[in-house]
C-alpha cells in the first residue's frame, strides 16, 4: 500500500494476527474469540481504507468544503466493505472508475473479502463463531489486492 494511512491499518491488522497466533494453542476458546475479533478488526479497518481513500480522492478537487461534504457523507452511509458497496461508492465518482475496479479484482479475492464480512456479521448476530485464526489470516491476504486496485484507481 502507497497511502500511509492505509499501509498503517493493514500493518495494524496484520501485527493482531501475529498476536493472536502467538496465543495458547490449547485454549480453543480463546482462539475463537480472537478469530472473531480478527475478522471484526479486519472489516473495521477495510471500512477506514475506503473511506480514507474516497477522501484523498475528494481532495483532489481542492475544494475543502467538497472534500468534507463526501467525506462526511461517505462516513455516515458506507457501513460495510462488501464488493458491491465499494464498486457502487467508487461508481458515484466515475463509471470507469467502477469498471477499471472488476477488471482488476479475480474471483479470489472476492471470495476472500465476502469470507470475512459473512463471518463478521454471524458474529455480530450470535452465530457460532466458524473461523479459525488462520483462516482470517488467509482471507486478509487474499483480499488485500482489492483495496491496492482501489488505491490505484483513486490515488
Amino acid at each position: 500500500m502507497k497511502d500511509p494511512h492505509v499501509e498503517a491499518r493493514f500493518q495494524e491488522i496484520d501485527a493482531a494476527i501475529l498476536k493472536a497466533k502467538s496465543s495458547p494453542a490449547g485454549d480453543i476458546h480463546l482462539q475463537a474469540f480472537l478469530a472473531s475479533f480478527l475478522v471484526v478488526l479486519i472489516c473495521g479497518c477495510y471500512e477506514d481504507s475506503v473511506e480514507h481513500l474516497i477522501a484523498i480522492r475528494a481532495g483532489k478537487a481542492g475544494d475543502a468544503e467538497v472534500q468534507n461534504f463526501i467525506s462526511d457523507t461517505v462516513d455516515q452511509s458506507f457501513r460495510s466493505p462488501k464488493f458491491e458497496n465499494i464498486k457502487r461508492l467508487i461508481g458515484r465518482f466515475s463509471e470507469a472508475y467502477r469498471k477499471a475496479l472488476e477488471t482488476r479484482v479475480d474471483e479470489k479475492a472476492l471470495s476472500a473479502l465476502a469470507s470475512i464480512i459473512n463471518h463478521r456479521d454471524g458474529i455480530a448476530h450470535g452465530k457460532p463463531i466458524a473461523v479459525t485464526i488462520g483462516e482470517a489470516e488467509a482471507y486478509h491476504k487474499r483480499s488485500k489486492p482489492i483495496f491496492e486496485a482501489l488505491e490505484n484507481i483513486l490515488t
